[in-house]
């Protein structure tokens, strides 16, 4: 409700230096796990207010390992969540913490059986399953605050605090550190079947493009990691519209990008280009994720849009307007401001492509006069290039494509990230109904006979 003060509880789980147990506390001849309350909308994505709740309440540092579930009630203001941590000091028996494995699960109440019993389960398989967050796993904040303190050091950044968790989720983990010369930050990014090796890609984009993107301090290649400093303060996404001009200076970089296609695959970027598109889509947009998300009517919809994207891409390949480089995620919150203009960063979906298809963030503006004005800065660059008609036409079949791009992305992301929770489901049906609606307008609006028995599939 408008003008209601969030209130948030965690329940904080912190894990063994190296067996599979949970810390709990004596309190009232019972043992429990800690909770901790905060005053404000708790995200365990961004954990600096848990972590530095934690240190006020239960005198511990820790770093944030893994979500164990989030119950977020819009109409109360609440949430409800639990997570494992690990203590980044060390904690000892004369800590007061008494160590529960899975054979004393009893000895806590109800309430704190579930959440124990699934971080022991993590704790018990950290070595295990090909999509597992290496960060999710003890230890591996260590190695990373050592390797990004030397990065920092090495290339003239001299630390002066300490490193600081600053983002942590399934697709990523992102860690800062304070130095000399400015902040420092560090990411490693999941392995994923459509995601790039984002350190050697940010590393060649930024040779390539450098007013365009930001160059690392260093990167472990083997690992993905990278190291880059403070490039500019990030747009956000309640930034004011005259933002677009970054829509004007993406276009001008994938125009820049349209001569170094072979370079850029060669980089590392994946190739999805509208034959990739017409190829995999219908594995993807007819196969069981997408039965279960559907309902039967949407999903029979979805069987005969598949079968027209193949036309739909050859259609706009028809067009002339080249392959070009694709962010794959560009927003609002992906572009920093700098003196010399802007710069785009997070390149973990970096891709070749048709460049029309990476305008998610233009059909997701509900502003419908900024999205219209971001639009026309946007195609304007390539209509002094390609002219206005084939640029308009093309748009008006990219959009529908687009909706079967980032629909295949987030069902990639579904079908493989470490407990995914809805959010990547969710994600994955909306573009899909947004590419049932796209496509059933489209067809209406060519209203040929052969678009007919998809405009009325009744």
């Amino acid at each position: 409700m408008p003008g209601t003060e969030w209130q948030s509880e965690v329940s904080i789980l912190i894990a063994h230096p190296a067996d599979a147990a949970i810390g709990a506390f004596g309190r009232d001849g019972q043992l429990i796990v800690p909770k901790i309350r905060l005053s404000e909308h708790v995200c365990l994505d961004e954990p600096a207010a848990l972590i530095a709740a934690v240190c006020e309440q239960l005198g511990l540092k820790i770093t944030e390992l893994f979500p164990l579930g989030e119950i977020v009630d819009e109409q109360a203001a609440t949430v409800t969540a639990a997570v494992a941590c690990e203590v980044r000091t060390g904690v000892t028996d004369a800590s007061g913490i008494v160590w529960i494995g899975a054979d004393r699960l009893e000895m806590l109440s109800n309430e704190d059986r579930g959440p124990a019993r699934e971080a022991l389960s993590r704790l018990g398989g950290e070595a295990l399953g090909p999509c597992r967050a290496p960060w999710f796993a003890r230890g591996w904040f260590a190695g990373a605050e050592r390797w990004l303190r030397a990065a920092a050091k090495e290339a003239g950044y001299e630390p002066t605090g300490p490193v600081e968790q600053f983002r942590t989720w399934s697709i990523s983990s992102v860690l800062r550190v304070p130095t000399t010369r400015g902040m420092v930050y560090f990411k490693a990014s999941a392995d994923m079947p459509l995601f790039v090796n984002e350190a050697v890609v940010t590393r060649a984009l930024s040779s390539m493009f450098p007013e365009f993107v930001p160059a690392p301090l260093a990167i472990d290649a083997r690992r993905d990691w990278l190291a880059l400093p403070d490039f500019g303060a990030e747009v956000r996404w309640d930034a004011p519209l005259d933002v677009i001009d970054i829509f004007r200076h993406f276009a001008q970089l994938q125009m820049a990008s349209v001569k170094h296609v072979d370079r850029l695959l060669e980089a590392g970027c994946i190739d999805r280009r509208l034959d990739w598109l017409a190829r995999e889509q219908k594995e993807w947009l007819t196969g069981p994720l997408a039965r279960q998300l559907l309902s039967a009517n949407e999903f029979s919809q979805l069987q005969s849009c598949s079968a027209w994207l193949p036309t739909l891409c050859a259609d706009l390949a028809s067009f002339g307007i080249p392959d070009a480089l694709l962010h794959g995620d560009v927003h609002l919150g992906n572009a920093a401001r700098n003196e010399r203009g802007y710069v785009f960063f997070d390149w973990t979906d970096a891709a070749v492509s048709h460049p029309f298809l990476d305008m998610i963030s233009i059909e997701l503006e509900d502003d419908v006069s900024a999205a219209q004005a971001a639009r026309a800065a946007y195609l304007a660059e390539w209509a002094a290039v390609y002219g206005p008609e084939s640029v308009q036409s093309s748009w008006d079949l990219a959009v529908v494509l687009m909706a079967a791009n980032h629909a295949i992305s987030y069902l990639s992301l579904s079908s493989n990230i470490d407990s995914p929770g809805q959010d990547m489901a969710d994600g994955g049906v909306r573009w899909l109904r947004r590419l049932l609606r796209g496509a059933s307008e489209l067809a209406a609006r060519r209203g040929a006979n052969e678009w007919k028995a998809w405009a009325d599939p009744a």
